[in-house]
């Protein structure tokens, strides 16, 4: 949210009416349409990115850093699991 954002976090503005946020905001950045961006400019601090649909940006967003932090999935065999020797083990499946 914008009143809980901080200076390593985009946040975004969907509803005008929270536009007295934007101004005490600490997100890095700020994603608002061009309306928002033309009243919130001078008092907001930090980088705006304009676009027609801000929610939708943002999710865009979250899931570009989703996939960046994901961690890979191990595959093989874990040393202390038991499988039978009679099963068959894709080479693509982890188990722990």
């Amino acid at each position: 949210p914008l009143s809980e954002a901080s200076a390593s976090q985009i946040t975004f503005l969907s509803n005008s009416k929270l536009k007295h946020q934007a101004a005490s905001t600490k997100a890095a950045a700020l994603i608002v349409t061009e309306a928002d961006y033309a009243q919130v400019r001078s008092s907001y601090q930090g980088a705006c990115i304009v676009f027609a649909n801000p929610y939708v940006y943002f999710a865009r967003t979250a899931q570009l850093f989703a996939e960046l932090n994901k961690i890979p999935a191990v595959t093989g065999i874990h040393p202390t699991a038991w499988v039978s020797p009679a099963a068959i083990v894709h080479e693509t499946a982890s188990i722990g």
